[in-house]
């Protein structure tokens, strides 16, 4: 009976190194595949939540401008508004000087030029050095006619309550700044009391919270009640400010605030609307009596609040973490403004030499309600 033999053979030891060799080189293309493809996914959707919340900011601060100035058929540079809140947030011209208008934050509490209607910033926001703010006002689009002239069965009288259009939804409170206007004038003042009576709001203006408790006129007399309207009174101001967090690296988030009338930093602070604006800048187009426009800042000689008929936003965006493969050495435009990258960036006339994704948007609006006549 004869054995046989069986020969066993296996992997050398080059053989073995060959192959370790090539499989590391396998799993580093996959690792490098998929943190490519994760990196690409953050970017993506980093980008898609900056579009989005640039759209809203956009959108928001652009509605308001189209609205500046707006006081029912009155003119913007056609007639003058008489603030007769205790307050005095208009000023003795009207909204003519006060529908669009901008600062530059110089430092902490040092806004050039200051901001109208006794805007005080709350201690607890800092305000990014060297970003612009903008400060809008002006009736909102829910506007109400009279549903009869202010005339109390003898005569006409400016000092009877108004009473509003039957049916019609009107969004002030007792306490709310209201403006009345019809093609020649108005009036800005605070409801006192408001009663709905045979399906009609009645307004009273009465001098516990006026400087008078009665309108320069009475409106809606003479056939011109179809001519009168009554509007909210808006003012907010938009700028942008230390969020009061950091990131894990210890990056600093900011965010753009609105800050609405009446200004108090207690009962009423301001609103936090987006975290990750980094900056903005404004500039104002300002149209000369030739008809022709120019963009500057709210701190140059030429800059003149009563002929403003246009508004560019510039907006920077980051991202929270610092997601991208290299240091940010872009400089953006914003507005007309260039902001260059700055590995001592502590303002923003620059922004940081970091990893955080940017992006900038612009727009530019037209104050509808600002016609200069050219001459």
């Amino acid at each position: 009976m004869s054995i046989r033999k069986i020969r066993l053979s296996g992997f050398s030891l080059v053989e073995l190194l060959i192959a370790m060799a090539l499989g590391l080189i396998l799993v580093t293309g996959m690792i490098a595949v998929f943190s490519g493809n994760k990196r690409t996914s953050e970017l993506t959707s980093e980008m898609a939540n900056m579009q989005e919340s640039a759209r809203f900011v956009l959108e928001t601060i652009s509605n308001d401008i189209r609205s500046a100035g707006f006081q029912g058929c009155l003119g913007l540079d056609h007639g003058s508004m008489d603030d007769l809140t205790n307050e005095q947030v208009i000023g003795n011209r009207g909204m003519y000087l006060t529908a669009a208008t901008g600062s530059i934050i110089m430092g902490p509490g040092n806004w050039q030029p200051q901001p109208v209607g006794g805007f005080v910033l709350p201690g607890s926001i800092v305000a990014v050095t060297g970003t612009h703010t903008i400060s809008l006002q002006g009736g909102t689009e829910n506007r109400v006619d009279l549903e009869e002239p202010m005339h109390d069965g003898t005569r006409p009288n400016p000092a009877i309550p108004l009473v509003l259009e039957k049916l019609a939804p009107f969004s002030a409170n007792v306490g709310s700044p209201v403006i009345i206007a019809d093609c020649e004038n108005s009036n800005l003042f605070t409801i006192t009391d408001m009663q709905l009576v045979n399906d009609s709001w009645v307004i009273s203006h009465e001098a516990s919270e006026n400087t008078t408790g009665a309108f320069t006129q009475p409106f809606g007399n003479n056939n011109k009640l179809r001519q009168v309207s009554v509007t909210p009174y808006f003012n907010h101001i938009y700028f942008i400010g230390d969020a009061g967090v950091l990131t894990e690296k210890g990056d600093r988030i900011t965010s753009l605030y609105q800050q609405s009338y009446p200004f108090d930093p207690v009962v009423n602070p301001p609103t936090e609307l987006i975290q990750g604006i980094e900056n903005m800048r404004v500039s104002f187009g300002i149209q000369d009596r030739n008809g022709q426009v120019q963009y500057v800042q709210a701190n140059e000689p030429a800059y003149d609040p009563s002929a403003v008929v246009s508004v560019q936003i510039g907006l920077l965006m980051s991202s929270w973490d610092q997601i991208a493969s290299v240091d940010d050495e872009n400089t953006y435009v914003l507005a007309g403004q260039q902001i260059p990258a700055s590995a001592l960036s502590v303002d923003g006339n620059t922004h940081p030499l970091d990893a955080r994704f940017r992006l900038a948007f612009n727009t530019t609006v037209k104050v509808r309600n600002r016609r200069v006549q050219k001459q």
